[in-house]
């Protein structure tokens, strides 16, 4: 392998593995390879449309997330290991790694400001 995706030279994966339990890797694989069955992608990935589904975001919302979750990389492939990372991050990780991800799902211009709704009277 030896390129920058492979699970031996990712820190980020080594350390979400470890967060887990293998019986619960075993379960996040199976549902990945069933998510990316549906994707079409030979189950390399599970595509924006599919993930939307699943997990019923849909919208602005859930383009957002997927974007996060695939490192925003805009190629519209989420990994097993952007997986992986993206659940030890929400699951398992500190105060401050749940809150960071909360922060930029929310900062939407990306732009480092989470503005404040706009409300129309009633």
């Amino acid at each position: 392998m030896g390129n920058a995706q492979s699970p031996s030279s990712d820190p980020r994966y080594a350390s979400a593995c470890r967060a887990f339990t293998q019986h619960y890797l075993e379960e996040l694989k199976s549902l990945f390879a069933s998510l990316a069955a549906k994707s079409q992608s030979n189950g390399q990935y599970i595509s924006p449309s599919v993930f939307q589904s699943y997990f019923g975001l849909n919208g602005p919302l859930g383009e957002r997330m997927f974007d996060l979750i695939t490192q925003q990389r805009h190629d519209h492939k989420l990994t097993f290991q952007d997986l992986v990372i993206a659940k030890a991050t929400y699951e398992k990780g500190a105060n401050n790694e749940i809150e960071e991800f909360l922060y930029r799902l929310l900062d939407v211009n990306g732009d480092g400001i989470v503005g404040g709704l706009i409300l129309n009277p009633l």
